[in-house]
């Protein structure tokens, strides 16, 4: 027995010690609102500190600290320049290592999902002479050009911190780093004005992850002006993750306007860069948003707009600008649906400064940084570049990017890219390629190789080389550059002097399955100037669907109305490569859509216009899960907050409802019963419009909503992989029925928009479950039906749709045994012998045999509901036919397609307005 209680003990004392730990683990809340007027000591809202350099001063590793809105300035000094004298301008927020601050508040929050960053700005700002140009009064430097006077060198300071240091919601403004007589080229107070990221030893790490954040109005004198990494001079680790903010307006006077990342020494730079935009940024030398060396960094979904190198000869050097956008020396960078548009580089280069360019992108490698480095991989997929340019005293290379090797390795990938309307004043209006050795290297073979796989290129011009330059280099009898150009489309490009779609000097340039104009196409009447001819290329029209809008009514490139897609019957569709190794784990195309269809692969970066169907996705909407159990009305479906004597009123399903997900709109069909009186019910009808992902949500400044702990734990790690839609207020109703006679309309609630009606796992906002909800206004007379008398009612108020929600794979479609029951309607589960398009369609539709069948067939339409259709049918060529939809309404519609020999399949089509 004693025993037993000594184990007892120690397992209770375990217990108790585990419950300690994970009780330490969560660290404590640290309350900051500039406005407060009690105890001043963080505990609360209502005690909160008036300074954020106490909450600092307080704050150890695992807390979190919450800021209210206000401008806040630091006050707490640093001797960055280890001068061991009092500097006002090195005052600095210094961020504690492992603790997290999150702005955007109120005041009077209890959960961080309630704040909204956008609406409540968190200003860090660095004009500690109280003396920038402020005309809006909003405390923010809209520019550099805005600081007046002596500001903090560095607004934000980390050294050596790990990921779990989070900077969320804040905007860092008015830094200066900045210094008239400078000590030293090398002095710390010229890099790094709105943060300053130090990495020593002997840890030689330092990844603060940063996060909902705008860098605007800063300027450095050397280096990143928003974002600065001191480089390494032994090996390091910087694994920052940069995601959702915006660098506006910041300026370097010699590289990486925005972030300076990396080092001519090895180390670990493996920054992540995702859904971030870079506008107005501006560099002297080098890099006007991005400044990277010698990393890995990935650049995600990021958007870089109207950033400028410019050098104009003003200090009396010949030096060019190089990379409007992003510099980019020996590196193994990766960038994935970025987008680049109006970019420049610009400047006055001469001699031995002839590489200049790179409107939007510049990569450079030489024979000591391949030594140190490696080989230098910068790979681009699904990457956009629009309308930049190169332009300086004639010898401004690379409308978009310009690729310069100097006796070391360089080998850049662009897979499913889009070049259209850039310009360079001299070489390559798109990309321009240079090369050359002024002493061998040792140790390795010196090569410049560029790859164009599944590449457009339009509208792009220069002096020589309208799309592509190639400028080689021969040593030791050996030409140094390469470049390949496979699946890919070269049109309406155009050269003053030579190469309307391709220069080269003295290179070895091989096209494959390629559309080239004026190549003459592969067998006798290949031009030779073009390159070499690999094989199953075209000199044809590509048939482009609208080349006076490329990026469409929606401008936003990257979409499904773009303008470079291609129309039917193009010749770049089915003639592809489909063993490119470049399309190895490529699953889709610029536009999102699958990279291969019908069986291969088409030229250019996007797949055939809306080639092929794709079904709707069906869910069942069932209650959600109790996880209250004393709320005596849960599970509900549907939620008034006033309705019969103005007393909330909540709604269950009849039997399980159905949302209807057909791509570009969705559709909630069901019945609600009341959980008071049965007989009171609605049938509903909500019609879900302008479906968003996380990032085009965000990007509006919307955010989204949970109602429990529970649904919130999940939420902040699953709302980035949510659907989120909009209410369509004309389509959408809800209809009495049962004892209640009238109808409901109803609208999007809020009206701002703020939040919208969203599906996922967690998006029930009740419970943790894969589900939907939102809120919608409704108004209407309801008439309830008693004995002797009818009343009317005035319904008005906000309701609430909470739902869990379970994708249907068999059987869905309650209504399909109405067309017949002679096949699946699932068609994507049969071996399709058609194709149909275009899909949605708003005129007519073609159904067409797939390549290599014969047969003959009857095509037959049905509505949604399973009645027959009498639409215009004609033959549009062999194995083609095509039905005239005008007059039909929009909506979801079956085409039951009948072969010899009696084989039925059924396709759906979307028919639009």
């Amino acid at each position: 027995m004693e025993n037993y209680k000594n184990n007892l003990w120690k397992k209770a004392g375990a217990l108790l010690l585990c419950w300690m730990v994970i009780f330490v683990a969560q660290g404590a809340t640290i309350y900051v609102k500039s406005t407060a007027v009690g105890a001043n000591n963080g505990s609360s809202w209502a005690n909160a500190y008036t300074s954020l350099q106490s909450a600092l001063a307080t704050a150890v590793s695992g807390d979190e600290i919450w800021v209210a809105a206000g401008v806040y300035k630091p006050s707490v000094q640093i001797d960055f320049d280890a001068s061991a004298g009092s500097n006002i301008r090195e005052v600095t927020f210094s961020l504690p290592n492992g603790v997290k601050l999150y702005g955007g508040f109120i005041g009077t929050e209890v959960s961080l999902v309630e704040r909204n960053w956008t609406l409540n700005r968190t200003i860090l700002s660095g004009d500690i002479d109280n003396n920038d140009i402020n005309l809006d009064a909003n405390a923010i430097a809209e520019s550099w050009t805005d600081i007046v006077g002596n500001n903090a060198y560095h607004v934000v300071y980390t050294a050596n911190v790990a990921a779990t240091t989070l900077l969320d919601g804040f905007i860092i403004t008015a830094g200066q780093a900045y210094i008239a007589s400078p000590p030293n080229v090398n002095s710390p107070n010229l890099d790094g004005a709105g943060w300053y990221n130090k990495i020593s030893g002997p840890q030689n790490a330092s990844s603060p992850t940063i996060r909902h954040c705008t860098f605007q109005g800063n300027y450095a004198e050397s280096e990143g002006a928003g974002f600065y990494t001191t480089p390494g001079t032994v090996f390091v680790t910087m694994e920052s993750q940069i995601r959702e903010c915006k660098f506006v307006q910041n300026k370097a006077n010699f590289a990486g306007g925005a972030i300076f990342l990396g080092s001519f020494q090895k180390g670990k730079y493996w920054a992540v860069i995702s859904q971030c935009e870079f506008t107005g940024n501006q560099a002297y030398r080098r890099g006007g948003a991005l400044a990277l060396t010698g990393d890995s960094t990935r650049i995600d979904t990021c958007k870089f707009v109207n950033n400028q190198a410019i050098v104009i000869s003003e200090d009396g050097t010949t030096r060019p600008g190089s990379g409007g956008a992003v510099n980019m020396a020996t590196t193994k960078a990766g960038f994935r649906r970025c987008i680049f548009i109006g970019n420049s580089a610009t400047g006055n280069p001469t001699g031995a400064y002839e590489g200049g360019g790179g409107g939007a992108v510049y990569m450079s490698t030489n024979d000591p940084q391949t030594t140190t480095l490696g080989a230098s991989k910068p790979v681009f997929i699904a990457c956009g570049f629009y309308n930049n340019v190169a332009q300086g005293n004639g010898m401004a290379w690379g409308g978009a990017a310009v690729h310069l090797n100097d006796a070391g390795i360089l080998r850049v990938k662009y897979i499913n890219c889009v070049f259209a309307g850039n310009h360079a004043q001299n070489d390559g209006g798109a990309v321009a390629n240079f090369t050359r050795v002024i002493s061998p290297p040792s140790g390795f073979s010196p090569e410049i190789r560029t790859e164009f796989t599944n590449a457009t290129f339009y509208g792009n011009s220069a002096n020589r080389g309208g799309a592509l330059s190639n400028d080689g280099y021969v040593s030791s009898g050996i030409e140094l550059l390469t470049s390949r150009i496979e699946n890919s489309i070269l049109y309406g490009n155009t050269a003053v002097s030579s190469g309307q779609q391709v220069y080269n000097d003295g290179n070895v340039n091989t096209v494959l399955y390629s559309l080239i104009q004026g190549s003459g196409g592969s067998g006798g009447g290949w031009i030779a100037s073009v390159g070499t001819d690999g094989g199953n290329n075209k000199d044809a029209s590509p048939s482009f669907v609208n080349v006076a809008d490329v990026d469409g009514a929606d401008n936003i490139p990257g979409t499904t109305d773009d303008g470079l897609r291609v129309n039917n019957g193009s010749p770049v569709i089915n003639a592809g490569n489909n063993a490119v190794p470049n399309l190895a784990g490529i699953t889709t195309d610029f536009a999102g859509d699958a990279r291969i269809q019908n069986s291969k692969v088409d030229m250019g970066a996007y797949e055939r216009y809306s080639f092929i169907v794709l079904p709707p996705k069906f869910y069942w909407l069932y209650p959600w899960k109790i996880i209250r159990p004393g709320c005596l009305t849960c599970p509900w479906a549907i939620r008034f907050d006033r309705g019969i004597n103005e007393s909330p009123l909540g709604f269950v399903w009849q039997s399980p409802a159905q949302l209807t997900d057909h791509g570009d709109y969705a559709e909630v069909v069901g019945t609600i019963v009341s959980q008071e009186d049965r007989s009171v019910q609605f049938d509903v009808y909500l019609k879900l419009v302008k479906p968003q992902d996380w990032s085009e949500w965000s990007s509006l400044q919307r955010t989204y909503k949970t109602n429990t702990p529970e649904a919130r734990k999940v939420a902040e790690r699953t709302h980035v992989d949510w659907t989120y839609w909009t209410l369509s207020a004309r389509e959408s109703y809800l209809k009495g029925k049962g004892s209640i006679e009238g109808t409901l309309q109803v609208s999007h609630a809020p009206k701002d928009l703020n939040t919208g009606f969203q599906l996922g796992v967690g998006a029930n906002a009740q419970d943790a479950d894969s589900g939907l909800s939102g809120e919608f206004y409704y108004q209407g007379t309801i008439t309830t039906k008693a004995r002797l008398r009818q009343i009317a009612t005035e319904w008005k108020g906000i309701g609430s749709l909470n739902v869990d929600a379970t994708e249907c794979t068999e059987d869905c479609d309650t209504k399909s045994a109405r067309i017949g029951n002679d096949s699946n309607l699932n068609a994507e589960t049969e071996s399709r012998t058609f194709t149909v398009y275009p899909n949605p369609a708003r005129e007519s539709v073609a159904i067409s045999l797939r390549s290599g069948i014969t047969t003959s067939y009857s095509v037959e339409m049905y509505t949604f509901q399973g009645q027959k259709l009498s639409v215009p049918l004609s033959e549009a060529g062999e194995g083609t036919k095509m039905i005239n939809i005008k007059g039909l309404a929009a909506g979801l519609y079956y085409l039951k397609v009948t072969q010899e020999g009696g084989t039925v399949q059924h396709y759906k089509v979307v028919v639009q307005e």
